[in-house]
């Protein structure tokens, strides 16, 4: 049986990988969420920032889905969680920049939901983060046997 802590991890990543799609989709239409000239890196840099959402949650559903809950993260599996972290990583930061220092910064001109939308995303991230953190030690601890090794 699964425990609940990675039901909830791949519950998590399907939440970002639909938002991240859904959000890539509307910024590539809306063309970007700073309208004033001057702020086009933005647009590129939300629109990056929503591909790596998607491209670091179907890597982790790939990896769970070969991996849980009798196998070890082996050689292949294992670099592309790597990647997986460091996307995510770099996910969880512009998210929280963005929030933090554009969004509720400047919340006089922005509506509060969208701040409140990406606050769920970071918690998110965050805790796919930390699960990614453990994924090795979990599997490793779970299936290390002198058969495995």
């Amino acid at each position: 049986m699964i425990p609940l802590k990675w039901k909830v991890y791949r519950i998590s990543n399907y939440l970002l990988l639909i938002a991240g799609a859904f959000l890539f989709i509307k910024f590539i239409e809306i063309g970007t969420l700073f309208p004033e000239p001057g702020f086009e890196i933005y647009s590129f840099f939300i629109v990056l920032m929503f591909l790596l959402m998607i491209i670091q949650s179907t890597i982790n559903l790939f990896v769970m889905a070969k991996t849980f809950p009798n196998k070890l993260l082996i050689r292949g599996k294992f670099y592309w969680q790597i990647f997986s972290i460091i996307c995510n990583s770099i996910v969880f930061l512009a998210l929280s920049y963005l929030t933090f220092f554009e969004l509720l910064a400047d919340s006089d001109n922005r509506p509060l939901d969208i701040a409140f939308i990406f606050l769920f995303l970071i918690v998110n991230s965050a805790f796919v983060l930390y699960c990614q953190l453990g994924l090795k030690r979990f599997l490793h601890g779970k299936n290390a046997t002198p058969s495995n090794l």
